[in-house]
């Protein structure tokens, strides 16, 4: 076997040393805590990648427990050089509060990308240049993205205060909906109509953004879902509001 040869077979194996630690690392169940991360890490000096790399990945890893999304370091690690079956959608709707643009990105799975983007010239208009502009300075900045999840970060907080242990409420990892379970009031469809007549507030009916199932289920069935995509003083209004008409 050549030198080449010998080189791809090593990071073959370094690849499936990493793949089986990883899928039981990530496989646990619970929040991401130290014990996590330190289990990453002597997953990566096994798989011998090298000290370095271990080092920024953890460090990554460490900064991305606060916000419980390690998946996010895992997907880099899993999948290989090729990213075979893996696809990664962004979208500045949410990343930077841009949804009039309607701009986005896939990346990965070079086989799934080379058919998307074939489907994608065929069904979707082109994106104006304007846009496509505006698009690459906001992926360009980071600081803006930090600032939204600050933000979003504090209305959580307050739905934390305001809504505390009713409808099931629990916090999410990111994003900026709240998914609350209204069935003991009336179902999603009844709750959104008392909230929209008694408290002039908004909200979708869980059902409403799922499909039933073989079985005639549907997993949005009542809970409501509640945007936080006001500023801090109409979330704390909305919050209050919602408590007051739900009980």
């Amino acid at each position: 076997m050549d030198v080449w040869g010998r080189l791809r077979q090593g990071l073959a194996k370094t690849q499936a040393r990493l793949g089986e630690s990883l899928s039981g690392i990530l496989g646990r169940r619970g929040a991401v805590d130290p014990a996590m991360v330190e289990s990453l890490e002597e997953a990566l000096l096994a798989a011998d990648v090298g000290p370095a790399t271990t080092e920024k990945l953890i460090a990554g890893a460490r900064e991305k427990m606060k916000r419980q999304d390690l998946s996010l370091v895992a997907i880099t690690l899993v999948p290989g050089a090729d990213f075979s079956n893996v696809v990664v959608f962004n979208s500045l709707s949410k990343r930077s509060n841009l949804p009039g643009i309607r701009v986005g990105l896939a990346v990965g799975d070079k086989k799934f990308i080379t058919k998307f983007v074939d489907y994608r010239n065929v069904v979707a208009p082109q994106v104006p240049g304007p846009l496509q502009d505006v698009a690459a300075a906001a992926y360009g900045d980071e600081a803006h993205v930090e600032e939204n999840r600050r933000l979003y970060r504090l209305k959580y907080d307050l739905a934390d205060q305001i809504i505390g242990d009713r409808y099931g409420y629990k916090r999410p990892p990111g994003g900026f909906f709240l998914w609350l379970d209204v069935s003991a009031q009336g179902g999603d469809e009844q709750a959104s109509k008392r909230l929209w007549r008694d408290g002039g507030l908004r909200v979708i009916p869980g059902h409403y953004l799922a499909r039933d199932g073989a079985d005639g289920s549907n997993p949005g069935t009542n809970y409501i879902r509640v945007a936080l995509v006001q500023d801090k003083e109409t979330t704390a209004e909305a919050l209050h509001r919602l408590v007051a008409v739900l009980g």
